[in-house]
């Protein structure tokens, strides 16, 4: 069985620029992860991998590809990533795409967002065009490609550029941040409603082809402490569809009732979730952060305490994966 790192092969996703992209599998967490690799023998393929993963790496955000890992073996350097089911903008923008502006699409949100997230850490995209904006099974993007270069001038260029040709309208090229960009296309929060009228009446007849419309993945968070449930549930109140129990019968009993995307509770509970509801992705919520995932075979383990944007992080990818899997099945 082919390896890279730690990491099973389990196929190949693409190739481009002397990269290879590989789907992979942790052996250890039963994790679906990317593996991209380049040869050793390429010193400025190896350093531009190395400043990809030092850039990415240190970001946490919903609509950024996470970076596991890097490494380097005999023939090979390479980074284990997030695994993003989905098409490219570039791809989408190809059979005709063509994003809202009232109200403003959610993937425009979401790019710039993310980037302004990285800016505020330091971190330069370097590399920011359709091809490295992807669209999950959900609808949501997720910014992949971060080369660590340039400035946050530079980004502001490209992400302009990018919008142009997304939302097929001219926008003004001066902005100080991906902040005040956004707020410029937001009038409620910026007040300028005469650059939203501009721009919609230059918006052209809806497209025949566009991304899935963003689901609402329903999320079911069980926890005995109600400071717990109240927090989580008013973390992610307006993303997902969220129920928050105490009770380990009632949350069985809801599992049988209805849907759920993703299933946040205690490794006992969620052994039982596994029959009830095999579909939904499991996330072992625990106050022992060394705590190993068994039987419950849970997706991620989530520590209490937990970091805010990491725990963003995970749920989204869980609620992406559980999206893909229905979607399959229709």
């Amino acid at each position: 069985m082919a390896r890279v790192g730690k990491y099973v092969i389990t196929g190949e996703l693409g190739r481009g620029d002397g990269s290879i992209v590989y789907g992979a599998l942790d052996p250890v967490i039963g994790r679906q992860v990317a593996v991209k690799t380049v040869p050793r023998s390429d010193p400025a393929q190896v350093a531009r991998l190395q400043r990809q993963a030092q850039a990415a790496g240190v970001l946490h955000h919903t609509h950024i590809a996470a970076i596991y890992e890097y490494g380097e073996q005999e023939a090979e350097a390479w980074i284990a990533m997030e695994m993003v089911q989905g098409r490219t903008l570039r791809e989408h923008l190809a059979g005709g795409y063509r994003a809202a502006v009232d109200p403003l699409a959610p993937l425009v949100v979401e790019v710039l967002e993310a980037l302004d997230h990285a800016h505020a850490t330091r971190v330069y995209h370097g590399d920011l065009r359709a091809e490295n904006v992807l669209v999950t099974a959900g609808g949501h993007a997720k910014l992949i490609g971060f080369r660590g270069e340039g400035d946050e001038r530079a980004d502001l260029r490209a992400v302009v550029s990018l919008l142009n040709e997304t939302l097929a309208q001219p926008l003004a090229a001066e902005h100080a941040s991906a902040r005040t960009m956004l707020n410029a296309l937001r009038p409620h929060k910026s007040g300028i409603k005469e650059k939203l009228g501009a721009l919609r009446r230059a918006v052209q007849a809806p497209a025949a082809s566009t991304p899935r419309p963003a689901v609402k993945p329903s999320v079911l968070f069980v926890d005995e402490e109600e400071r717990v449930l109240n927090a989580l549930s008013a973390l992610f109140q307006d993303a997902y569809d969220v129920e928050a129990v105490a009770s380990s019968v009632t949350a069985l009993k809801r599992m049988r009732q209805r849907r759920f995307h993703v299933i946040c509770a205690s490794e006992d509970l969620l052994r039982e979730a596994k029959s009830i509801a095999p579909n939904a992705v499991r996330l072992l919520l625990t106050a022992h952060a060394e705590a190993v995932v068994g039987d419950a075979d849970a997706f991620r383990v989530i520590a209490k305490p937990w970091q805010q944007a990491e725990l963003k992080a995970t749920l989204a990818v869980a609620a992406d994966a559980a999206i893909a899997v229905e979607a399959r099945q229709r």
